[in-house]
C-alpha cells in the first residue's frame, strides 16, 4: 500500500510522468548459498543489513574490521518483487519505463523479471536502462527485481589474474601500489580507494545500492498541466526524462588555458541530457534569474529525437553584461552570493494556451558567479627579487582576478558506508571548517565523488551545495589515488561516462576550483621511470592517463575550472597543449606545488 501511495503522490505532482522509488518495495538480503537471508534496505549496503538484522555488530566497534571480514568474501544478491510497482501498471506501446540507479556497489548484474538487463562495474556513475519489454513477460514466473554482487575483492583477484593483467611491481625503489589490507587489486575496480583499507582507516570493501534508485514511466500522451519547481532527480515530465540538467558559468573566451577577461560578459551554458518518448522539432529554452530580474526569452535549442535508450544533450548559452551580478567570493574574501536560476525546457512551444505547453519542464537551480584560475607561470626576475623567493613557477588560486592563501584539509569519505552518512553530520564538519578559519576543503582522490545535494543524482547528503552557501572552495580530484593504473579499453570506457557525469554535475558550483587527475601519482611514474628497466612503460601509461585521456575528458565538459595532473605534481611546460613539466627544469627552481614541501617556508613563494 505504502508503494501505490508514493507512486500516486509522485505521478500527480509530475504529470503523466510516473516516478516510483524502487525504496518503496520490499528488499531481501542473502548470500550466496542461501544460508543468510534478511531483510534488506535500498539505499543501504550488505554490512549495513546484516548489522540490523542481528548477524553483525557495528562494523566500526572494536576488532569487527578483523572478525567480520567473510562478509567481504561473499556475494551478496538484493532481490525485490516488483509486484507493488506492476499491480498499478497497465500495459501500454504508448508508455516506456526506465529504471535509474544513482550508484550500485560496484561489480553486479541486474535482472528485471528474470530477464538479464545490464552489468555494472562502475561505483561513480548513474545507470539507466529500458526496462519496457520486461513488464509483462517474465521468465519463469520471476517477478523480481535482482541485483547480484559480486564480492569487490574476488572480483579484483580475478582481474589481476587475466592473461593480459598488467604487473605493478614493488621494490625498495619505487612503489607502484600502495598495499593495504586488500593488496593489488585497487586499479582494477572503479570503487572508493580506501574501501580496501588505507593507513588512516579501515577496510570493509563494501557492497550494495549505495544510493537511490527509480522506474520512470513516461507516456507519448498529451497532458494538461506543465511540471513546475521539479526539484530533485529524476527530472520528469509526460514524454521525457532529464538525466542531467549542468550550468556552466564562465566569461566569454574563458577556458582551462585562457586567463579570464574579468570584464567579459558572463555565458550561463545550460546543457541537457534527455530521453524522450517522442521525437520534438522545435524545443526551447527559457532561463531567468529572478532576484536580478533577468528574463531571456525562449530559446531554440536542436531538435529531440525518439529515444530512450540513449542520452541525447542538447544545450544553450546565455550572454549577461559583467556588472549585473554581484560576484560569489569565499567567505573570507567577501559575500558567497548565490542566485536562482529558474530553467524551463519546453519540447512544444506555442502549444499552451497561456505560457509554456503542457510538456514543459520547469527547474530551479542555485547557483553563483565567479571566475577562479590556477596560477602556473613563471615568476619575473622583478618579483624574485622585489619579494626575495626562489626562482620557479607560481603555483597558486585567484579568485575573481585576486590572488589568495589557501587554507584548508583533506576531505575523506564522512563514513565507511555512504548510505549512512547523515546530512547533519556533514553540515557539522563543514560549518567547523568556516569557524577554524578555513577557506578550502580537498576532496580527496581515493574516497568518493562528494554530491551536489540530497536532491541532486541521488546524493542523500548536502556537500557542494552545503559550500556554496559556507562560502568554502572545494578543491576536487578524480578517483585515483597512489597507483599506477592499467590502460585498456573497457576500463576507459567506463571511465569517460564516470567523469563526464560527474564534471557536468559540479559545474553549476561556484565553490569547485578545480579538477585534479588523482592523488599522488605523478611522483610515483616519475620514480618507476627512473628505477624500473621497463619504467618508461609506467611514465607514457601515466602520460597517456593523467596528461592526456583525463585532461580531455575534463576540459571537454567545463570552461569554468581548471584540471590538474595529480594533487602532488611539478607543474606543467605548458597549458595549451597540455604537457607536464616531470624532472624538466633548472635545478634549484620550484615548480608545482610538489617542491614547496622540500624547502623553508621563508624562501617559498606562495
Amino acid at each position: 500500500m505504502m508503494g501505490f501511495a508514493l507512486w500516486t503522490l509522485l505521478a500527480s505532482s509530475l504529470v503523466a510522468a510516473q516516478v516510483f522509488d524502487l525504496s518503496e518495495l520490499q528488499w531481501t538480503l542473502k548470500n550466496q548459498n542461501g544460508s543468510i537471508v534478511v531483510p534488506g534496505s535500498l539505499p543501504s549496503q550488505a554490512h549495513l543489513d546484516l548489522f540490523k538484522a542481528g548477524i553483525i555488530n557495528d562494523p566500526l566497534l572494536g576488532i569487527n574490521e578483523f572478525t567480520e571480514r567473510w562478509v567481504i568474501n561473499d556475494n551478496w544478491t538484493y532481490t525485490a518483487d516488483l509486484t507493488p510497482f506492476t499491480q498499478n501498471y497497465q500495459s501500454d506501446a504508448s508508455k516506456r519505463t526506465i529504471i535509474v540507479f544513482y550508484g550500485i556497489d560496484t561489480i553486479g548484474n541486474i535482472t528485471f523479471a528474470g530477464h538479464p538487463v545490464f552489468w555494472v562495474n562502475n561505483q561513480f556513475r548513474r545507470y539507466t536502462f529500458d526496462v519496457s519489454n520486461y513488464l509483462n513477460s517474465s521468465i519463469g514466473g520471476d517477478h523480481n527485481l535482482t541485483i547480484a554482487l559480486e564480492s569487490a575483492w574476488y572480483y579484483g583477484l580475478n582481474m589481476t589474474m587475466r592473461s593480459d593483467a598488467e604487473y605493478f611491481p614493488n621494490t625498495p625503489n619505487v612503489t607502484t601500489l600502495d598495499n593495504f589490507e586488500y593488496p593489488n587489486v585497487r586499479p582494477w575496480i572503479r570503487k572508493i580507494d580506501s574501501d580496501f583499507g588505507w593507513d588512516w582507516g579501515p577496510a570493509f570493501v563494501p557492497s550494495g545500492i549505495l544510493k537511490p534508485a527509480y522506474l520512470v514511466t513516461i507516456s507519448d500522451s498529451e497532458s494538461q498541466d506543465p511540471v513546475v519547481h521539479a526539484t530533485s532527480s529524476p527530472v520528469s515530465g509526460n514524454s521525457i526524462v532529464l538525466d542531467e540538467t549542468c550550468v556552466d558559468i564562465y566569461k566569454r573566451g574563458q577556458n582551462s588555458s585562457v586567463i579570464p577577461d574579468e570584464s567579459a560578459d558572463w555565458i550561463v551554458n545550460v546543457t541537457f541530457s534527455v530521453r524522450s518518448i517522442k521525437a520534438f522539432e522545435h524545443p526551447t529554452v527559457t532561463l531567468s534569474i529572478p532576484e536580478l530580474e533577468l528574463t531571456w526569452e525562449p530559446l531554440n535549442i536542436s531538435a529531440i529525437p525518439a529515444t530512450v535508450t540513449l542520452d541525447i544533450y542538447t544545450s544553450v548559452n546565455w550572454s549577461i553584461p559583467d556588472h549585473i551580478p554581484e560576484r560569489w567570493y569565499p567567505v573570507d574574501l567577501g559575500n558567497p552570493k548565490l542566485y536562482n536560476l529558474t530553467i524551463t525546457l519546453d519540447p512544444s512551444p506555442g502549444q499552451g494556451s497561456d505560457g509554456p505547453s503542457a510538456q514543459s519542464i520547469t527547474q530551479t537551480i542555485t547557483t553563483g558567479f565567479r571566475t577562479i584560475q590556477l596560477l602556473q607561470t613563471p615568476y619575473s626576475e622583478e618579483e624574485i627579487t622585489s619579494r626575495g623567493i626562489t626562482p620557479g613557477d607560481q603555483w597558486h588560486f585567484a579568485i575573481n582576478g585576486k590572488a589568495f592563501y589557501s587554507k584548508g584539509a583533506n576531505i575523506i569519505p564522512f563514513d565507511p558506508f555512504y548510505s549512512r552518512i547523515k546530512p547533519e553530520a556533514v553540515r557539522w564538519v563543514l560549518e567547523s571548517a568556516v569557524k577554524s578559519g578555513q577557506n578550502m576543503l580537498r576532496v580527496w582522490g581515493g574516497g568518493i565523488y562528494q554530491p551536489s545535494s540530497a536532491a541532486v543524482d541521488g546524493g542523500l547528503y548536502s556537500f557542494y551545495s552545503l559550500c556554496d552557501e559556507l562560502g568554502i572552495l572545494v578543491w576536487s580530484e578524480l578517483i585515483f589515488s597512489d597507483s599506477l593504473y592499467p590502460i585498456n579499453d573497457y576500463m576507459l570506457a567506463s571511465i569517460a561516462h564516470e567523469v563526464g557525469q560527474n564534471v557536468r554535475r559540479v559545474n553549476r558550483h561556484p565553490s569547485n576550483v578545480q579538477w585534479a587527475g588523482g592523488n599522488e601519482i605523478e611522483g610515483i611514474a616519475m620514480a618507476a621511470n627512473a628505477s624500473l628497466a621497463n619504467g618508461t612503460h609506467y611514465l607514457d601509461e601515466f602520460i597517456y592517463l593523467f596528461q592526456d585521456y583525463l585532461h580531455d575528458a575534463v576540459i571537454s565538459e567545463t570552461h569554468s575550472v581548471p584540471y590538474t595532473d595529480c594533487s602532488t605534481t611539478r607543474g606543467v611546460l605548458s597549458l595549451d597543449p597540455y604537457i607536464l613539466r616531470f624532472e624538466n627544469g633548472t635545478p634549484g627552481h620550484i615548480y608545482g606545488n610538489t617542491g614547496v614541501f622540500l624547502v623553508s617556508f621563508d624562501r617559498a613563494a606562495f
